[in-house]
């Protein structure tokens, strides 16, 4: 009964117009110096419509968008789904939040099915560079991998 219930509410919600959160939000947040790369890896399937999206409205003044590339599975299965590789680089001193939303662009009015937010702090009292232990989506570069390009070692 309590499920129905829910069932209800949720579609009353949306033909009065609610806005309904994200399925699936994650929030991460790294601290690193300026000069330094990060590079985020994000799973993603086009083949479904949906891709990874980034507003352009970024302070570029903080983190620089290098590079954003799909890579591809390994199998050769129709449907498959790949990785979305964004490479940034720390620029200058603060703090900036990214977020990416997992959505159909033709779906206006349809909240994304995920969003990740990633906080980045650049430059003030570092004590190396943090990510935490749980992440699995970003991660900074050790100085000998800046010059790697965007689609090497970056398999999640």
């Amino acid at each position: 009964m309590f499920k129905r219930f829910l069932l209800l509410t949720g579609c009353l919600a949306l033909l009065h117009g609610v806005v309904v959160a994200a399925e699936k939000e994650l929030v991460e947040k790294i601290r690193t110096d300026v000069g330094n790369m990060f590079v985020v890896s994000l799973p993603s399937n086009p083949t479904t419509g949906y891709q990874w999206q980034l507003p352009p409205k970024t302070d570029d003044k903080v983190v620089q968008l290098l590079k954003q590339t799909y890579i591809r599975p390994k199998a050769k299965l129709a449907g498959a789904g790949g990785t979305d590789i964004w490479r940034f680089k720390a620029v200058g001193e603060g703090t900036v939040e990214l977020v990416f939303s997992y959505a159909r662009s033709w779906e206006k009015d349809v909240p994304p099915v995920e969003i990740r937010r990633l906080k980045v702090v650049v430059g003030g009292t570092v004590a190396g560079n943090e990510i935490p232990a749980t992440n699995s989506w970003v991660r900074i570069l050790a100085p000998e991998q800046k010059g790697k390009k965007a689609n090497e070692g970056d398999r999640q």
